[in-house]
This record gives C-alpha cells, structure tokens and sequence, in this order.
C-alpha cells in the first residue's frame, strides 16, 4: 500500500510540474476544456433524456459516467496515457455534466418515498460498482500493455 502511495504521488508531482512548466493553470485552457466536454455531456444527457425518462436515464447515465469516471482515475495511476488536458475534458468536462447530482436530487423527490430511498440506494450502489469496473477495466489495459 505503501508503494502504491509513493508512486501516486510520484505521478502527482510529475503531472503538477508538467501542468506548471506550461502554464496551464494560468492559461484559459482548462477551462475552455472543460467548457467544451461539459457541453457534449449536456448534449449526451439531452439526447439519453429523449428515449429514457427519469429517474432511469439518470440512474443510467450516473452509473455509466462512474464506470468512466473510474476508469480515468485509475488510469492516470496504473497507464498513464491521458494527457492532464484530456483529464479535464473529459473528466470535469465531459463526465461532470454528463452526471448531475441536481437531476439525481430531483429524480429523489419526485419518487414516492419507499421508491425514493430504493432509487438512493440503487445508484450508491452502481455508482460504487461502476468506479470499480472501472478500475478493473484500467488494470487490466495496463496489465495487457505491459505497464
């Protein structure tokens, strides 16, 4: 565990001096990522929307954005392949307005309350199954690469 953390952090201060050395953080450019990710989430969001309805379409979407979401996080730890930029499109971008926790809130109450606590349950428990599939799926890419 103790390694795992040391090359954690070894990943973390070579991404804070990649990001650094170009500015990034003092640029509009993690923005205007995001900005452009978060509007092709919205887009997704609004077309899944039209052939699912709430609260299904947000159970969907949030487990199938924590399965990325998943992935991505795990990824930087064991590939290493995704620039900080695409991270950030992606992640914040992309994944964030995919996923919604104000829809989620609303789908909640506009349940009755038995099927509202299910409906809480059920998307703890696949958003914690998707961060895990996700992670597997990581692995085992970086597994396959050799990495």
């Amino acid at each position: 565990m103790q390694l795992l953390r040391l090359c954690s952090k070894a990943k973390e201060d070579e991404r804070t001096k990649s990001l650094s050395s170009r500015s990034l953080h003092y640029t509009l450019e993690p923005y205007l990522l995001a900005a452009l990710g978060g509007s092709a989430g919205a887009l997704l969001r609004s077309l899944v929307n039209l052939s699912m309805h709430p609260p299904w379409s947000t159970l969907y979407l949030n487990t199938v954005s924590c399965f990325f979401l998943g992935f991505i996080m795990y990824e930087e730890m064991y590939i290493g392949a995704l620039t900080a930029q695409s991270r950030i499109l992606i992640s914040a971008g992309f994944l964030g307005s995919l996923s919604t926790f104000s829809a989620f809130v609303s789908d909640v109450f506009s349940l009755p309350p038995a099927y509202g606590g299910a409906y809480i349950l059920s998307t703890l428990l696949l958003g914690m199954l998707g961060i895990y599939l996700g992670r597997a799926a990581a692995l085992s890419l970086s597994r396959r690469a050799g990495t």
